[in-house]
């Protein structure tokens, strides 16, 4: 199916749009002979790709238009946040958003299905997930940018074999901490470093990136109801090789093994309660430590699953304690703590953050498992064995203390 096909919803009455990008057919001969392009063409990740030329103004307006083929997507906007680097977030919907996630006791959210992220230099990163599909919108040097419909079936697989083993022991389940009950707001602050390796694969604005995340992660939160709020304490680079993932986490762990032993001065500086490192890691999406204590408040994330996939909260979702569905998760440190697979009537199958993908494969959404949220009528989590807000309740007061 041509990618114009694919994202096809026609225009519907309200007020006019302005297009964020066109499809630039005249560029895409001349892109496909740089390196950069080719590069991106040929990862297993990617499904097509098309050039753009980019509206950055549109990011202004309430309403927006992807246009591909005469036909468009229409989107408004939900909310618009600033940067620290003097960018800003532009969070959008689709005009007609099925499915709002519904809160039993709080009222009712409609999720992000469009994130943009506009940088300081003009460039656009972002997310669009319509139906199933995900699209990439990312800036590929000299002011150009690309349209990339992602392949999630060649993506990594989630984590590498064999799960880092807990570093302390886990606490007891907090009865004072109810199912349902958010508690009160915590801020939650993440240092990223980018390897050089990621950065030269990636070919756009790494920090963007991390800025993408950084949105996708505080999306989900609202989502889940979970009253976290994430924030870039700071974004740097390494010249540090790209290896193992599992192995890359306990050397960005050890401070004192003679590798990445720098990070634990800046992340003590910029006051970031947990740090990330994003590599060019093919051998999984992401690791980090379940249920860590400040001294393991790390994760180890590949670029291409950083943001879509959501390997970002996902793996900081471990350090707040959160794990995997059941079936894929051993030695969970809260019973109720696991992530949640459901259906819909229509046959349709999702997924939480946390969760695994099912067998024959189901769409990750960006929430976390809870009881009290259902989705197209379906609960996203069970009491008993997937509250993932629970454990975010109980732990994000504890992460949000370590610096």
């Amino acid at each position: 199916m041509p990618l114009a096909t694919a994202l096809a919803l026609l225009l519907t009455g309200g007020a006019s749009a302005a297009p964020l990008f066109e499809i630039a057919e005249g560029r895409a001969a001349r892109a496909g002979a740089d390196a950069g392009w080719a590069r991106l063409q040929a990862d297993p990740s990617t499904d097509a790709v098309q050039a753009l030329r980019m509206n950055v103004a549109a990011l202004s307006d309430d309403r927006l238009e992807l246009p591909l083929g005469g036909q468009v997507l229409q989107v408004r906007r939900i909310r618009e946040e600033a940067t620290a680097d003097g960018g800003m977030v532009w969070y959008g919907a689709e005009q007609d958003a099925a499915a709002p996630l519904a809160v039993s006791a709080q009222g009712a959210t409609v999720p992000a299905s469009v994130i943009l992220v506009r940088a300081a230099d003009g460039s656009v990163t972002g997310t669009l997930r319509h139906h199933q599909d995900r699209y990439d919108v990312r800036p590929v040097g000299a002011g150009e940018h690309a349209l990339v419909k992602v392949n999630e079936g060649g993506l990594p697989p989630q984590h590498p074999l064999g799960m880092p083993s807990l570093p302390a022991p886990p606490p007891a389940p907090d009865a004072q901490v109810r199912s349902g009950d958010p508690g009160a707001w915590a801020t939650i602050r993440v240092l990223v470093i980018a390897t050089q390796g990621a950065i030269n694969a990636y070919g756009g604005n790494m920090r963007a990136k991390a800025e993408l995340a950084v949105a996708e992660s505080n999306q989900g939160y609202r989502n889940g109801w979970t009253n976290i709020r994430m924030e870039l304490a700071d974004y740097r680079t390494t010249w540090f090789p790209d290896g193992r993932m599992g192995e890359d986490l306990g050397r960005l762990q050890n401070p004192r093994d003679g590798q990445l032993d720098e990070v634990h001065a800046v992340r003590d500086a910029v006051g970031a309660d947990v740090v990330v490192l994003l590599t060019d890691g093919k051998d999984a999406c992401g690791v980090g430590y379940i249920n860590a204590p400040a001294s393991h408040a790390f994760a180890v994330v590949g670029w291409r699953c950083a943001t879509g996939n959501y390997t970002f909260a996902h793996e900081i979702g471990h350090v707040l304690g959160a794990n995997h569905d059941r079936a894929n998760a051993s030695g969970s440190p809260y019973p109720y703590g696991h992530g949640y697979q459901f259906s819909l009537p229509s046959g349709e199958r999702f997924r939480t953050i946390m969760s695994y993908d099912c067998p024959g494969g189901c769409t990750r959404l960006n929430t976390w498992s809870n009881p009290d949220i259902t989705y197209g009528g379906a609960r996203t989590g069970d009491a008993a064995t997937a509250d993932n807000q629970r454990v975010l309740a109980q732990r994000k007061h504890v992460v949000a203390g370590f610096r």
